[in-house]
């Protein structure tokens, strides 16, 4: 039986056999819609527009750039790489510019619309933590240690930055 045509809710309970006794319930089936609708609005700009079919289509969109970007915020940024053909762009401050967008799909009478804007961003580079601080502490903190003093330097140069540990079993947290 299809599941458009079942009620609702629909309780599934595990076997007996497990200890954990879990179960799922689905209250309601959620809108379905096929690439149909989008064209029947073309067709017929008066009816009912199909939301969220484009905002479906604009999450797909948004998930096939994710292996090649990485996400601030509604931003999208090119992943580093030794091969782009937009190279990195560094600033005497220390700080790196790329090229990011952002993107939004309308519906209008003429069809799908992709809208794309372009920013340039300045970055902190990619880069160890301690050589990071070592850089705006202007000292060898692996040599000399943190003060109390470097250690709110630190907090305040940290501050917004997005940082991603590797920890000992080489699995990568982002944080």
């Amino acid at each position: 039986m299809n599941i458009s045509q079942r009620q609702f809710p629909l309780i599934y309970t595990l076997p007996l056999g497990d200890q954990d006794n879990l179960r799922l319930c689905i209250l309601k089936l959620a809108g379905q819609w096929s690439t149909s609708t989008i064209f029947d609005y073309l067709r017929s700009p008066n009816s009912n527009v199909p939301l969220s079919a484009v905002r479906i289509l604009e999450i797909l969109l948004k998930q096939a750039l994710l292996p090649v970007t990485h996400c601030e915020g509604s931003l999208f940024y090119r992943n580093n790489s030794e091969d782009q053909s937009d190279p990195v762009v560094r600033l005497p401050d220390g700080f790196e510019l790329r090229l990011g967008f952002f993107q939004a799909l309308y519906l209008t009478q003429q069809g799908l619309t992709l809208n794309l804007q372009t920013t340039l961003t300045k970055f902190y580079p990619h880069m160890d933590i301690l050589d990071f601080l070592h850089i705006h502490l202007r000292k060898d903190i692996r040599k000399h240690g943190m003060t109390s003093n470097d250690y709110e330097k630190a907090r305040i140069v940290l501050n917004g930055c997005k940082i991603t540990t590797q920890q000992s079993n080489y699995t990568q947290v982002k944080g």
